[in-house]
């Protein structure tokens, strides 16, 4: 059984029963839903990412993310990528590759993150920034930034593993012709 106990444009709370795999039943679980998002690590050459200082008013601070968004009715997520990239930091690829869909919090929390890498990047002011952002765009080094994670100077769970994913499965080269098209999850 589930009960709706707030529903907005970006948000539902639902109340639920359900079964386990085991056969036990559980009562009075909430879940929290969002639509889904991209989350993308833009590089600018083979060693450099741009990431984006912002203000997060759900820890009340500045935090360094990489540029990340909503996937909008009727959007597929690569399409979102591109836009989030250009509202976020002016810049557009010539070379976008997805490196997966993680769950952010499965416990409790119905939300889907679909990672992307970046290249090839050239200025793009198409877009406007989102009227309830406040951005300062960074280039850090990808070593620095990784430092950064495992030093917990990054608390932001999706940039962290997105650096630290982008480590592990950087693009070929920025050369657009030498870069490979990842296929689309979920």
């Amino acid at each position: 059984m589930t009960k709706i106990v707030l529903q907005s444009p970006w948000l539902k709370v639902t109340n639920e029963s359900y079964i386990l795999p085991n056969g036990r039943r559980v009562k009075d679980f909430y879940i929290v839903e969002k639509p889904r998002y991209v989350a993308v690590v833009p590089f600018v050459s083979a060693s450099e990412v741009l990431l984006v200082r912002q203000y997060r008013h759900g820890v009340r601070r500045r935090i360094l993310n990489i540029p990340m968004g909503f996937v909008r009715p009727g959007e597929h997520p690569r399409e979102a990528a591109h836009r989030e990239l250009i509202e976020e930091i002016r810049m557009r690829p010539t070379s976008l590759r997805s490196i997966g869909v993680f769950y952010p919090a499965p416990s409790f929390v119905r939300l889907r993150c679909h990672l992307f890498i970046a290249a090839g990047l050239f200025p793009d002011s198409t877009i406007a920034s989102d009227a309830d952002e406040d951005i300062a765009v960074e280039r850090w080094t990808i070593d620095k930034a990784v430092r950064a994670v495992l030093h917990g100077k990054i608390p932001d769970l999706t940039t962290a593993v997105g650096i630290l994913v982008a480590l592990r499965r950087p693009m070929v080269s920025v050369d657009t012709s030498l870069v490979e098209e990842g296929t689309e999850a979920g």
